[in-house]
């Protein structure tokens, strides 16, 4: 059965566009699909073949030498219909790509966004208190803590239903001990 991977590799790219160094060292994204039993790879998408570097909302290094983690690739989901949704950190976007093109189908945040959130009447979007709505192949799916979506303003405990009791001491609200590499999936909305 396939599995898929995320994946960093480096490379190095011409950044004049955006202000950076001809020969910036940079760190890319990939996400691929593969069976396990053979090894081999069924699928790949590297973020540097379609996404621009100008997307990102890390700063350059000061020094080319210094890898510039520009995408920051943090999950990859299968989605409706066979399509992938890769969440990214750095570009504060969550894309869904076409596994059969690797083409970007759509982008739900960063600064291109496939979608304008709405606000409800009467309402703007800074006192609206909810969140816009989500496409479809979102709905009802549980984001990963590292997820900007996963994210309200105010944190993890903004997120919280009432009937969500504070985490205890020590632990996140995610229920885990802080420390590397300990994410939990927060609840979808009910």
């Amino acid at each position: 059965m396939p599995t898929l991977m995320l994946a960093y590799t480096t490379a190095t790219a011409d950044l004049t566009s955006i202000g950076g160094a001809a020969n910036q060292t940079v760190i890319d994204g990939i996400a691929q699909e593969i069976d396990i039993s053979t090894g081999k790879v069924l699928f790949q998408w590297n973020s540097a073949d379609h996404i621009p570097y100008n997307d990102s909302k890390q700063p350059l290094p000061m020094s080319a030498s210094t890898p510039w983690d520009w995408f920051h690739i943090n999950a990859v989901n299968l989605a409706k219909y066979g399509n992938l949704l890769i969440d990214a950190r750095n570009t504060w976007t969550t894309y869904k790509v076409s596994r059969h093109t690797g083409d970007v189908l759509w982008k739900l945040g960063g600064k291109d966004s496939s979608f304008t959130p709405q606000a409800a009447d009467g309402q703007t979007l800074d006192n609206a208190g909810e969140l816009p709505r989500l496409p479809a192949a979102l709905a009802g799916r549980r984001l990963r803590a590292a997820s900007p979506l996963a994210q309200p303003r105010g944190g993890p405990s903004a997120a919280r239903r009432p009937e969500q009791p504070a985490p205890p001491p020590g632990r996140s609200a995610y229920g885990a001990k802080p420390g590397p590499s300990r994410s939990r999936a927060w609840p979808a909305a009910r």
